[in-house]
């Protein structure tokens, strides 16, 4: 298929295209003849006549790797090739590996066709062709009398099932005929050539027969590229210089530039030059004529385009308020040389337009229009920008809001002559109060007032602006009252990454690639946590604090697959715990509600983590507590359990080995700084507490126990941990 070298075009290939009613096919075959230098060079040539007319095709045949009977693939009441369909009788040329060239006739299509009767008498056959396979021979329906070079077939099959016949050893030289009699369910009849697994369908005429011969012409292939792009009244150049005849030259290059099947341009070169009046789809078609006279056509469909001019307006804002301006830019751009080009903006009644820059262009206040006054060549750009004053709701036509405004616009040109609407955006909302959104994309942070004639984007230190508000539980100002919520920070987070305007809609993504997890890091084993314990401080923190009943959390989020966007977490402890982030991961963070909302995106790859603090109220009663949290993305408004730890033991007194585990023998108190594993001091201080039946302290009033003292003695002697079991 030929390159179009960007033309905009449906690209589709669509050779000899014949109608029913006037349909005249040669259509050609390779078969056993070999010569110029390839194993399988050279064709058979079929010819259907109808209406008088005739058309020279060349095909090949499709190469197997199978016998052909094993192709045919006769189960279940009928043929099994693949290349069935539904009331069609299909002739498929086939060549297998052992060389031999056979003809297989398939009826209908086994499971869905509609049964029927059929007939087709052969003649001019080879004294060597045979009947490879007769489908359903026990059919009494069926007749077969084959006494070559002349043969007749007659099938009668059943709905949901399909028939045919294989005619094998056709030989490499023949020239033969088929006469069809389709009297019931067949609508179709068609031929196959070329790639076995993409096979060319050729639709024949139900009434005319066919005739067959071999020959050794090779035919020619018709290609052709367009160039410039097609537009309407400008001059096209069709090259077919990529067409070629393998055997031969291409002598004649006839074009039918419009589909009405008349090649009314004929020419001995490749290129040639076309102008169409209007635009819309046109089918064109090259028919190449080779030294032997054999005939090749290409055909696609090609559209030309009415537009000479392309126009876009950008609004700066989705919704205004009474009182408000805000800017327009609307931005021509010429497909071939324009002179005499106009702009024209329709405003609502009342609405003040107030020009910026009219590049070049003249302009009349009293029409809103522009005229430029000198030529645009092709390609060239020209931008006009203006600002709306929207009026005061005092001096509105209309007092009804919320409603949806339009501005309209055309271009003109008088040299090409056309008009066509301003394309890009056009509709705003009108309202007395905005989104969030748009407030937070129109803030002018320096003069703290919302600005709407400002770029549609949300900026960084407007999102910080944001994000300031949501954590205080301040409100958006001309929002009507509206908070930041959780929900809507993410919204504003990832409009800021993606760098969408502010009125823009987008799709969601597919559910990320993503793991959340929690580590819960408590002072003691086991997830203790422990009241009631008070350590010493010295310097200038000096004097007593509890120092047992906190902990330290860190989650963990990260990507796999995509980049993330608008990602938040929240964590839920239970009521009256304190938590006091240590690190935020560069994520904005809401105390109130525990809640966090990452800026940035999460690459594929990527973490972010957050590590908080969590002390527990000395009033907490014992049990056991779960930490509840949920990971969240915008972009595909997913969420998710947070994984990992989620529990803590609060306890106000400690298993012995725990204790004689974190004993300071020099200070004789418990440390919660010691570790897990058991010193030979730790062993000592336990044999006296054991040998003087003395109670431990912080284990409720515990003495250590025979059971105790051995199993502290083996944490020791095999350098376990106390968090381990024994073996």
């Amino acid at each position: 298929m030929a390159d179009l070298k960007g033309v905009k075009m449906k690209r589709s290939l669509i050779l000899g295209i014949i109608s029913a009613a006037s349909l005249s096919l040669l259509l050609l075959f390779a078969v056993g003849y070999r010569g110029q230098g390839e194993e399988d060079g050279g064709v058979f040539k079929i010819e259907q006549s109808a209406d008088g007319e005739v058309l020279t095709r060349y095909l090949s045949p499709l190469q197997g790797s199978q016998d052909v009977v094993e192709f045919y693939g006769y189960t279940g009441g009928g043929p099994n090739t693949g290349f069935e369909k539904s009331d069609s009788c299909v002739l498929i040329p086939y060549r297998g590996p052992d060389g031999v060239l056979s003809l297989v006739v398939i009826l209908d299509r086994n499971g869905n066709g509609s049964g029927g009767t059929a007939r087709l008498t052969f003649s001019g056959l080879p004294q060597g062709a045979t009947v490879a396979l007769r489908d359903d021979d026990t059919d009494f329906r069926d007749t077969m009398n084959f006494n070559p070079p002349n043969a007749s077939f007659k099938w009668s099959w059943d709905a949901a099932f399909g028939d045919g016949v294989v005619i094998s050893n056709l030989g490499d030289s023949f020239q033969l005929k088929v006469k069809p009699s389709f009297e019931e369910g067949i609508s179709n009849w068609e031929v196959l050539s070329g790639d076995f697994q993409n096979p060319e369908r050729i639709e024949l005429d139900l009434g005319a027969s066919l005739t067959a011969q071999s020959s050794t012409n090779r035919p020619p292939s018709a290609s052709f590229e367009i160039s410039p792009m097609p537009l309407v009244n400008q001059p096209v150049t069709f090259d077919a210089s990529s067409s070629e005849d393998p055997d031969g030259r291409i002598v004649s290059y006839e074009w039918d530039f419009n589909g009405d099947g008349q090649f009314t341009v004929s020419t001995e070169e490749p290129k040639v030059e076309h102008s169409y009046k209007r635009g819309g789809e046109y089918l064109v078609s090259l028919r190449v004529t080779d030294d032997s006279g054999t005939q090749s056509v290409y055909t696609q469909r090609l559209e030309i385009e009415d537009i000479l001019a392309r126009s876009n307006r950008e609004i700066s804002a989705a919704y205004v308020t009474p009182g408000s301006s805000f800017r327009v830019e609307v931005e021509i751009t010429s497909r071939v040389q324009l002179s005499g080009l106009g702009l024209e903006e329709n405003l609502p009644e009342g609405w003040a337009l107030r020009p910026i820059s009219n590049d070049g262009a003249a302009f009349k206040e009293k029409t809103n229009r522009w005229v430029f006054v000198d030529a645009l060549e092709a390609g060239e750009k020209r931008k006009i920008i203006y600002e709306v004053d929207v009026p005061p709701a005092e001096q509105m036509v209309t007092t009804s809001l919320p409603r949806g405004i339009d501005i309209k616009g055309r271009i003109y040109s008088a040299s090409p002559q056309f008009e066509q609407s301003v394309e890009g955006e056009s509709e705003l909302r009108l309202s007395e109060v905005l989104p969030i959104r748009s407030v937070i994309a129109h803030y002018d942070r320096q003069r703290e007032a919302i600005d709407l004639r400002m770029g549609g984007e949300i900026n960084d230190s407007q999102l910080r602006w944001a994000a300031d508000m949501w954590v205080t539980d301040e409100i958006v100002p001309n929002s009507g009252g509206e908070l930041v919520t959780f929900p809507k920070m993410k919204e504003l987070v990832f409009y800021n990454s993606r760098g969408l305007p502010a009125g823009e809609e987008f799709e969601r993504a597919d559910v990320p690639g993503y793991e959340v997890r929690r580590n819960i890091f408590t002072q003691l084993p086991f997830n203790f946590v422990l009241l009631s314990y008070r350590s010493k401080l010295s310097g200038e923190d000096s004097g007593e604090q509890y120092e047992g009943d906190y902990f330290n959390v860190q989650v963990t989020i990260k990507a796999s697959g995509r980049q993330m966007i608008g990602v938040g977490l929240e964590e839920s402890l239970p009521e009256d715990w304190e938590m006091k982030p240590v690190d935020n991961g560069g994520a904005f963070y809401k105390q109130s509600t525990q809640q966090w909302v990452f800026p940035e995106p999460i690459l594929p790859g990527g973490q972010r983590k957050v590590s908080y603090k969590v002390r527990v109220p000395q009033s907490e009663e014992k049990g056991d507590y779960e930490i509840q949290g949920r990971f969240s993305e915008y972009w595909s408004d997913y969420t998710a359990d947070v994984m990992g730890d989620t529990a803590v033991q609060v306890v106000d007194s400690l298993p012995v080995k725990v204790v004689i585990s974190r004993w300071n023998v020099e200070e004789g108190n418990l440390d919660l700084s010691q570790g897990n594993s058991i010193t030979y001091d730790q062993v000592k201080r336990a044999l006296s507490f054991w040998l003087e039946d003395e109670v431990v302290p912080y284990t409720g009033g515990e003495t250590v126990s025979f059971t105790d003292i051995k199993e502290i003695v083996a944490y020791w002697l095999e350098g376990k941990p106390i968090n381990q079991s024994l073996e």
